[in-house]
């Protein structure tokens, strides 16, 4: 991921290796599991939207908007109508005007990795339980720390410490 992004509750970063080192023995296999668990997350988040990208090419096109909560309802729209087509067995590659070369991996593979074909690929039907709701102006502190607070409680969920 990249360090360009800033740390906020929405957008959660690996550990980085001076973090990582800087931990006691046992916080160290940890903070790694974790950071290994964030991977497979992150490779089907972007299978997820290279799909998504394939079934609405226009989607290449989005950006520069200043009215957020549009883009959210408006991407929100897409992947109900995505996951409608995914349960009709249409094919993106059926698409005129397919674009194959937008979907930058494979799937199963990312940095060497292998995974199990569609590991995973079936949670991204999950319905959409409520709605977006964007909070109002939020400071770059209030982001940073948040987000901070946000890694913390998953680490610990996902990787608690007395399974090392």
């Amino acid at each position: 991921m990249s360090s360009g992004y800033p740390s906020s509750p929405y957008l959660v970063h690996p550990f980085n290796e001076p973090e990582i080192k800087k931990s006691i023995p046992v916080e160290q296999c940890q903070r790694r599991a974790f950071n290994k668990r964030l991977s497979h997350v992150r490779i089907w988040v972007e299978h997820a939207f290279g799909m998504l990208k394939g079934h609405f090419p226009g989607l290449k096109e989005l950006g520069g908007t200043q009215d957020m909560n549009g883009l959210y309802n408006a991407v929100e729209a897409l992947m109900v109508v995505h996951n409608l087509c995914i349960g009709l067995n249409d094919h993106p590659e059926d698409i005129w005007d397919y674009d194959p070369t937008d979907n930058t991996m494979e799937l199963g593979e990312r940095d060497g990795e292998q995974e199990d074909g569609d590991s995973g690929i079936q949670k991204y039907g999950q319905p959409i339980l409520q709605r977006v709701q964007l909070p109002g102006r939020e400071t770059d502190a209030w982001l940073k720390a948040h987000g901070i607070t946000k890694r913390l409680e998953l680490l610990n969920r996902l990787c608690p410490i007395e399974e090392f």
